[in-house]
């Protein structure tokens, strides 16, 4: 997987404090809006180009949340149709957090905000 900002995701490692800088992004949240407050936080987008699986990012009938978010890491169309989207704060420590949604419109609603941990990382660093 490529990544646009590889830099500050290798530097993104997680640290001690990390659970203290999540966001507080209410779970209801239109993902629009959580993207904005994350934004006005000090967070900055991940670029996610693609996956090197050979797996979709979004399923048929998603594609315009790619499309909207280039930070969307997968999103799915089926069930509870959830995504997730990603992201690192500029300093501060770092860090690498997941925004998770539900919602089959192109504004999902969030369900919850976290910091990735080191395994995580490492995972998602080696899709």
């Amino acid at each position: 997987m490529r990544f646009d900002v590889v830099v500050v995701v290798l530097c993104a490692f997680a640290s001690p404090s990390l659970a203290a800088q999540n966001p507080n992004i209410p779970a209801g949240t239109s993902y629009g809006k959580a993207r904005a407050l994350m934004m006005k936080q000090g967070f900055e987008v991940v670029k996610v180009d693609r996956r090197d699986d050979g797996l979709a990012r979004c399923a048929p009938g998603r594609e315009e949340v790619c499309d909207a978010y280039p930070e969307t890491r997968l999103c799915r169309g089926t069930g509870r149709a959830g995504c997730e989207f990603m992201f690192t704060r500029k300093g501060k420590g770092g860090g690498l957090f997941s925004i998770e949604t539900q919602g089959e419109d192109i504004d999902p609603k969030v369900v919850r905000v976290r910091a990735l941990g080191d395994r995580e990382i490492s995972g998602f660093l080696a899709e």
